[in-house]
């Protein structure tokens, strides 16, 4: 809290976005929600004046403000991410529903035939759901490659993980894409980050005996500051090795040179993944059938293995 809202740490280390931020990522999002619950704190106070929805008004605006207060907030901030919205995202659907509601009492109110208004609703109701799964499957398709590419690891060998030989899974300049250890397939893997061109702080494997999320390791900083003992000391040890591949040549080639005296490195996994900054803002953002795959830009998430 004092670090990233009441000023006692450098957030915007870690990037800065403009106010716009929040708004392009929940339209992404919740699509037709987002500007449905904004326009509650405008058209909701003279909504709520007609009979027909009078009762309970006022307890629902005090249940939906903290979204409107947060989202203010967060927007002051000038270091942003998604994740900060998450906590209001409930708030937010429920003053779209309310609004939903509202304008449904208000017409039939209006002597506007009953089922035009349900057939009105239906269809937004229905676009809504449209919009939503087709947002999740391109999260899925364009974007799920590296917790796909983890399971293609073998299972790990029988013991408890202390006893049996490390098995070396490395990162380079695909470092930040790495979904959780949960997705490592045994405890006598570990993961280490070798040196590539990023030069901010990396982070580091949980340390069981420094008192765990009590301790605070030398290796951090609230700098974003290189720290080099984050970086594998032995990447020659590697066993298997996470990259992209764009245009059939890994980018982290260079990390892991082949020559007639080291040991040949071989795709076991190839899963295609979007790159988002060559690809079309709509067809990334959303799944379309055909249109996805013709326009975006494809590239690939690899994982290799050591011969």
């Amino acid at each position: 809290m004092e670090y990233n809202v009441s000023g006692g740490g450098k957030s915007d280390l870690y990037g800065v976005e403009p106010a716009s931020y929040y708004l392009r990522n929940g339209l992404n999002q919740l699509q037709f929600v987002l500007p449905l619950a904004l326009t509650f704190p405008l058209i909701g106070p003279i909504i709520s004046q007609f009979p027909v929805v009078r009762d309970g008004a006022t307890r629902i605006f005090v249940a939906v403000s903290p979204a409107f207060v947060w989202f203010a907030a967060i927007t002051l901030l000038p270091h942003k991410e998604e994740r900060f919205l998450y906590v209001v995202y409930p708030l937010i659907t429920l003053a779209a529903a309310v609004m939903l509601a509202y304008t449904k009492h208000i017409l039939t109110s209006m002597h506007i035939p009953k089922s035009l208004v349900n057939m009105g609703l239906l269809v937004f109701l229905f676009g809504t759901c449209m919009l939503a799964v087709s947002r999740t499957l391109a999260l899925t398709v364009h974007y799920g490659a590296p917790m796909q590419l983890f399971r293609h690891l073998p299972a790990g060998r029988a013991g408890d993980g202390s006893s049996s030989p490390r098995i070396y899974v490395c990162m380079g300049s695909e470092w930040y894409r790495y979904p959780s250890s949960f997705f490592l397939p045994g405890p006598e893997y570990r993961l280490q980050f070798v040196k590539s061109g990023f030069d901010g702080l990396l982070p580091r494997p949980f340390e069981e005996s420094t008192n765990g999320t009590m301790a605070a390791p030398k290796q951090f900083n609230d700098m974003n500051r290189e720290e080099p003992e984050n970086y594998w000391a032995e990447p020659s040890r590697c066993d298997y090795f996470v990259t992209m591949s764009l245009d059939g040549s890994w980018i982290d080639s260079g990390l892991i040179r082949q020559s007639a005296e080291e040991p040949q490195w071989q795709e076991i996994k190839s899963i295609p993944f979007v790159d988002g900054s060559k690809s079309p803002a709509l067809t990334r953002a959303l799944f379309i059938p055909t249109l996805s795959y013709r326009k975006n830009y494809w590239a690939r998430i690899v994982l290799l293995q050591t011969g």
